[in-house]
């Protein structure tokens, strides 16, 4: 059945296909012994022998080869007979072919014949051939009939272009949707829509000292701005303050009391300060804008140590947004739920990360790599150039707002318990 010989007529096939049904008749016939085995085997684990373990294997190799065999001469018969109907078609083609080469010249001929029994001989020789056409018929009706092999081989092509259809048609759907969600406008995030107006109504109303209001543009016209609820009460709570320090103004220790609150009113006016100017840096940091688009992914490194357990290309949905990168499987679940990230990995801290061309990358184009702080490493190709470089612009500047932001929080204000402990002493002096 392993044989490779290879038929080179009709005859030869069936040749073959007879010594394949001999075989066929030797494995029906050893099918009583194959019984008898795997009975006498099954007894004897019903009755726990002691190489039952060794029987079990015996048992499953020869059931396994069993079938094998019987799979291998279907295959095989199967193939004999898709040979023998491709060498009958040849076979018929051949016959075919051979007639009409043979009737040609009757065909060709310009013969009229030149008196009434030449004509007469020409009629009775048409008819012979008309006759003989109309026997032929069948063959060549038959010839016009497809083979199996031909009609596996349609099947097969049609397969494949099916799938080579579906597969251009599923990447133009993602290329439409990447456009769509590209051209489509960003919605704005509520926490940085509602920060500007606050940043701006706490400008508006709490006027800092020794801080000139800004002048308004040239050309708009200057509206009397309408007193509100809270500008009234912080009004209120300054002309209280201003009564407060009249009447401390006529205790005989006025003073002293007055250089002890002095520096926490300026205290006051620089937290102020403070406050408006750390809004303002609030409204103007890229932390809160977002940035997000598709991007196909290849994950190479997850430490410096350590490589990834999966490294193949995989196209995501990349979200920016703050300190963090996130990855998600479209832009629909990126936007429906947004805890479902891509095979359920964290987001990226863009703490001192970087991002740069991968210039040492040649398998792919519009491709850059981005290396985090702790040494994870990712490649990300872009559809083109420019958005490969929007892309690594982005990045870095969240990056480099992240690693700003986080040096400034730890610088603090300098305490003044050492002046109010100075201060205190005077005091004491003063009583003793």
């Amino acid at each position: 059945m392993n044989t490779s010989e290879k038929p080179r007529d009709v005859g030869g096939v069936e040749l073959l296909m007879s010594n394949h049904q001999s075989l066929k008749a030797e494995i029906d016939a050893r099918e009583d012994n194959f019984t008898s085995c795997i009975s006498l085997g099954k007894e004897l684990l019903s009755r726990n022998h002691y190489a039952s373990a060794e029987i079990t294997d015996k048992l499953v190799a020869l059931n396994n080869h069993r079938q094998g065999v019987v799979q291998r001469w279907e295959e095989r018969w199967e193939n004999l007979q898709l040979i023998l109907e491709v060498y009958q078609f040849g076979r018929d083609a051949a016959v075919a072919e051979a007639w009409l080469i043979a009737q040609e010249p009757y065909l060709m001929s310009t013969e009229l014949g030149h008196t009434i029994d030449d004509v007469e001989n020409l009629i009775k020789k048409h008819e012979a051939f008309e006759k003989s056409a109309a026997a032929q018929e069948e063959r060549f009706s038959a010839l016009e009939r497809l083979t199996t092999f031909e009609i596996r081989e349609m099947k097969r092509r049609e397969e494949a272009e099916a799938e080579e259809r579906a597969r251009l048609e599923r990447e133009e759907a993602e290329r439409k949707a990447a456009l769509e969600a590209a051209s489509r406008p960003k919605e704005p995030d509520p926490a940085s829509a509602d920060r500007p107006d606050a940043g701006g109504a706490a400008i508006e109303e709490r006027p800092v000292h020794g801080v000139q209001p800004r002048p308004q543009t040239v050309g708009s016209t200057p509206s009397p701005p309408k007193p509100t609820p809270r500008s009234q009460t912080l009004l209120r709570s300054e002309e209280k303050t201003k009564r407060k320090d009249r009447s401390r103004s006529k205790s005989p220790f006025r003073s002293f009391r007055w250089k002890k609150s002095s520096p926490k009113t300026h205290s006051g006016a620089h937290s102020d300060d403070e406050g408006v100017l750390a809004s303002r840096q609030e409204c103007s940091s890229p932390d809160e804008e977002g940035f997000e688009g598709n991007l196909v992914r290849k994950h190479e490194w997850e430490n410096t140590t350590v490589k990834a357990s999966n490294r193949s290309w995989d196209k995501v949905f990349v979200v920016l947004r703050g300190s963090h990168l996130a990855f998600y499987k479209d832009p629909k679940t990126a936007k429906s739920t947004p805890d479902q990230r891509f095979k359920g990995e964290a987001p990226l801290q863009l703490h001192g990360a970087t991002a740069s061309v991968a210039t040492d990358y040649k398998k792919k184009k519009h491709v850059f790599r981005l290396k985090l702080e702790n040494g994870g490493d990712f490649l990300l190709q872009a559809q083109n150039d420019a958005e490969m470089n929007t892309w690594i612009s982005h990045i870095n500047a969240h990056a480099d707002t992240t690693a700003s932001g986080s040096s400034r929080s730890q610088t603090l204000p300098a305490s003044g318990q050492k002046e109010d402990q100075k201060r205190r002493s005077f005091f004491t002096l003063k009583k003793t």
